[in-house]
């Protein structure tokens, strides 16, 4: 029986690893702010989490970033913002098969926020009615809350 081995002894070249994001037409000699980049927001790929308040902090945090195009901040930093289930679904995808941040967005929305999941809080919105001990104030928060999770 073999021997295990490290991927060092295996001459494993990190420069050969598949690279989920086409990076070929980046600028990628412009550096991230590493204080920034610890402050992104993390996601794990759990059903209770909403991928849209996810994007939404990451586009706050990125904002902070200047000095090259959002499209390009974005790119490289969302694979960093993945964690657990969702790293493991992002590094499963095709090999430079993302070209754009719309791409990106669209894989990972359509990943944890598919049709059903849309359909359902739709008809929570309409659902939605004020109870009888709610005050309105109350009542129009969870509304709002309900409409925030599917822009």
């Amino acid at each position: 029986m073999a021997q295990p081995q490290t991927l060092q002894e295996l001459n494993f070249n990190s420069e050969m690893s598949p690279l989920y994001i086409d990076y070929s037409t980046l600028d990628m000699t412009c550096k991230l702010p590493s204080a920034v980049i610890h402050k992104m927001p993390t996601f794990q790929g759990e059903f209770h989490e909403n991928p849209h308040e996810h994007l939404n902090s990451f586009f706050i945090n990125c904002a902070a970033i200047t000095g090259m195009p959002q499209e390009e901040v974005r790119l490289r930093i969302f694979p960093l913002t993945l964690e657990g289930k969702a790293r493991n679904w992002f590094i499963s995808l095709p090999s430079k098969s993302i070209n754009s941040w719309k791409e990106m967005e669209t894989v990972f929305l359509n990943k944890y926020f598919p049709e059903a999941k849309r359909a359902d809080v739709r008809k929570r919105i309409t659902a939605c009615q004020q109870l009888d001990d709610e005050k309105w104030h109350q009542y129009w928060e969870r509304y709002n809350e309900i409409c925030a999770s599917c822009p």
